[in-house]
Formats: C-alpha cells, structure tokens, sequence
C-alpha cells in the first residue's frame, strides 16, 4: 500500500463510489482494504479518523494492508466517508458531468489517452502478479475516471469534428472495456488487448489535437505537452510490461526508445516555457528526478532476464512519475 497513491483524489464523490463499487465486486477483502485507504485518505485520513474515534496513526496502520481491520472498523470507515457497503454496477455517466472551459477539456481529452496506457500497464501488471493488489486499484480507477472523461467531453464537444471523433472513441472503448473485463489477464488476449489500446491512444491523440486547435492562448499548448507526458510514462511501461511476459509486439524496444526520447524533448520544451509559475518550476524539478529513477528501473529490468524484482520497482516509478505530471499538468490548465 503506498502513502504516495493519490489518484484517487482526480474524482468527483459519485466516481469514489463507482471506484468503490468495482473493487468490492472482486471480493478481495485486501483489495477493499487499499481502496478504503485510498478513499480515507483523499478525503483526509486524520479527519476520518477523528470521526471513528481512532488516532491517526492508528487508522493509517489499520488501512496500511499489514493489520487485520476489524468488520466493525471497516464498516465505521465506510459511513465517515459517505459510502455504504454495496456492490453494484458502477454509474459512466450522470447530469452532473462538466468541463469549465477548452484547457480543461484538452487536460482530460488528454487523460484518456494516458489512461487508455495505463490500463493496459495494468492488465499486464496483473496477469503477471506484479504489485497485484495496487495494480487492480489503479486499473479499477483507470475505468471510472475513462467512463467520467469521455461523458464530460461528450457533453462539451463544441465542433462537428469533435463529435465524430467522439462516436468513434466511444465504440472503441466499449469494445476495449469489454476485452478488459471479459475474463482474467492473459498471453492470449494480451496481444488483442495491446492492438486495441494502440487503437484508443490514436483516437484521444486525435480528439486532443482537436481541441487544442481551439485554445485561444499559448497555454492550451502546454497542458496538451504536459498531458502528454502522462501518456509517454504509462505507455512505456505498457511495452516494458509487454516484453517481460513475452507478448510486446515486435516494434516494443523501438518503441520505448521513441518514448523516451520524446519525453525527454517535451520536458525541456516544460521547462523552458516563460510563463511557468513557481509551482510548476517546482513540480518540473522533482519530474526530473523522478524521471532518472523511471527510466533506469525501466532499462535495467530489460536488461536482465531475472530481475524480477525490478517489474515491481517499475510498476511503482510508473505511478509515482504519472502522480506528479498529474499535479503539473493541472497546474498549467489552470493558466490563462
């Protein structure tokens, strides 16, 4: 259970609950264990905890996947953050979905195509029993906020070509969810299942590139470079996955290395902008150094075939380098 996982925070309460709803319906109690440690914690952990009549640290132990919670605790967590305990199919869409203005909407056209990586990372994560338990609380996220996004922009859409991208995008994802959900990760599918993220990730690139055309400033720019990056980190850990169970297509290596030289390109492109502020200075500077780690779990894992140990490192650096190009791509849609 890692004290960085943060994600959680990017959704609205209806999709906390949509995120609830998936992992309870695996029946994994740990699984329902993390995902309230999730839930707890964006919603603030002392809080909750001063609600259930427990101290802090004792609540992040009980939800930190090392204790035995008991029923009655977990119950009491439950109702201090809004939920109930059910199992059910989780809303995609409500009335409620909106996006404010254009640099929101290329911020979360642009999500979509890291997340059409990022479950694909973690359907091979899964299948190889890699960080099991925090992989299928990313994945299972990684389908409410996908479901959220693309009902938002739906809504949004304000050219005919967007619409038609959408329609697309939307058949695409129903059929990609599908396979996703249809049975347990596996070599087989596996190849189907990269084919068709490849597929989804050309259609959010192209609705992106759509709407950035519509961006009345230089700003519109940075938030589709910076959400792009999102996408770079999730994809190249997709191939990384990919090649270490022996079902990347034949171009992954090549792929990778376009992937890395194109993130490194982008970064300088961030950094240089004259309009960054102090806090996406700040947030540019610890993706540098979280990029360093990334990059060499990534490449020395692929370097040797035993070093299993490393699939996990790079699971992690995946999630910890998307948590904080999360935070600076928000940073620069919130530019005018």
């Amino acid at each position: 259970m890692s004290k960085e996982w943060s994600s959680v925070r990017q959704v609205r309460n209806e999709d906390i609950a949509a995120y609830f709803d998936i992992c309870v319906s695996e029946g994994d109690p740990a699984l329902i264990v993390a995902a309230l440690g999730d839930i707890a914690r964006a919603h603030g952990i002392a809080k909750v905890a001063r609600d259930i009549g427990l101290s802090k640290e004792t609540l992040s132990s009980i939800l930190s996947g090392n204790g035995n919670p008991k029923f009655a605790t977990i119950v009491k967590v439950i109702k201090a953050v809004g939920l109930s305990l059910h199992a059910g199919n989780p809303r995609s869409r409500d009335e409620s979905a909106h996006i404010g203005n254009i640099n929101d909407a290329i911020n979360k056209s642009g999500r979509l195509s890291m997340l059409s990586q990022r479950l694909a990372k973690c359907y091979l994560q899964i299948g190889q029993s890699i960080d099991a338990t925090r992989s299928k609380r990313a994945f299972n996220l990684s389908l409410v906020l996908f479901d959220r996004h693309l009902a938002e922009l739906g809504a949004f859409a304000p050219i005919r070509d967007n619409e038609a991208i959408l329609v697309d995008l939307e058949m695409a994802w129903i059929d990609y969810k599908d396979l996703l959900l249809g049975k347990a990760p596996n070599k087989k599918d596996a190849k189907t299942m990269l084919t068709m993220s490849e597929d989804l990730f050309a259609m959010a690139e192209e609705l992106t590139g759509q709407l950035l055309g519509h961006s009345p400033t230089d700003a519109g720019k940075y938030v589709h470079i910076a959400g792009r990056q999102r996408a770079l980190s999730q994809r190249m850990a997709k191939f990384y996955e990919a090649m270490r169970w022996g079902v990347a297509p034949a171009d992954a290596v090549a792929e990778l290395l376009a992937g890395r030289k194109a993130f490194v390109d982008s970064l300088t492109t961030l950094v240089l902008y004259p309009n960054n502020t102090p806090a996406i200075r700040n947030e540019l500077a610890l993706i540098e150094r979280q990029w360093d780690l990334f990059v060499d779990a990534l490449f020395d894992g692929l370097g040797s075939a035993a070093a299993t140990h490393l699939d996990s490192k790079v699971a992690s650096a995946s999630e910890s380098m998307l948590e904080k190009l999360e935070i600076a791509t928000d940073l620069y849609a919130r530019l005018q």
